[in-house]
């Protein structure tokens, strides 16, 4: 890979944050094992969770706003099940 990275961020995003899909998996993918664990203390989108469930990373996700919160959890509940992948969450609440 070269030291310039041309990847777009969508264009009609869920959450004013939310980077490339592609971006982060090719980031997930170079830098970790399947089975490891991805942290995302800024978790915004869910993006980045949704690359790490993708490429059968676990994964752990923080984030302490409720309009972030409401977008993960919608895009983590539409992700397909399957047979051998589960997507399988909880949350932690703190106040």
């Amino acid at each position: 890979m070269q030291d310039i990275w041309e990847f777009k961020d969508p264009q009609y995003p869920q959450y004013p944050t939310e980077k490339n899909l592609d971006l982060l998996k090719f980031i997930i993918e170079a830098s970790s094992n399947e089975g490891g664990l991805v942290l995302d203390c800024f978790a915004g989108s869910g993006t980045t969770l949704v690359a790490a469930q993708s490429l059968n990373r676990n994964w752990i996700g923080v984030d302490k706003s409720e309009p972030a919160i409401r977008v993960v959890q919608k895009r983590l509940n539409n992700l397909p099940n399957s047979l051998f992948s589960r997507v399988g969450y909880e949350f932690l609440r703190q106040e």
